[in-house]
């Protein structure tokens, strides 16, 4: 996680959850969290995806509600049916990879945020 120089004073804490997961806090007008999070590949075994899924979601709830967050980071997922021009390699869906279903259960848990950044960079 990088912030520019001018943000560090709005920086009110920094937590190392794990090896993958990091999570800061900002005092802003309306503060917020910055979490990011960097999930196994497809070559780790499914019990560490899931270990790091679990914790991510404990790391979200954990934020105070009604409280915003912003989740970034490289989820290694598989999601779309047919790759996109802005996106590189083959994508594809949880039922033609039934032995990753941690991203889709996390894009149901916050739909809203997903279809928003969807829609912002023009991918549905």
């Amino acid at each position: 996680m990088v912030f520019s120089p001018k943000y560090i004073p709005f920086i009110a804490d920094v937590t190392g959850i794990n090896s993958r997961i990091i999570m800061a806090k900002i005092n802003a007008q309306m503060p917020f969290y910055v979490i990011s999070a960097y999930a196994p590949h497809a070559g780790h075994e499914q019990e560490e995806k899931e270990h790091f899924y679990n914790e991510l979601r404990r790391t979200i709830q954990g934020i105070p509600s009604r409280t915003t967050y912003w989740i970034g980071g490289d989820f290694n997922a598989r999601i779309l049916t047919t790759p996109r021009n802005t996106t590189i390699g083959q994508f594809i869906t949880p039922k033609e990879n039934p032995h990753d279903p941690n991203i889709t259960d996390g894009i149901r848990e916050h739909r809203e945020l997903f279809l928003n950044f969807l829609q912002e960079h023009q991918l549905t």
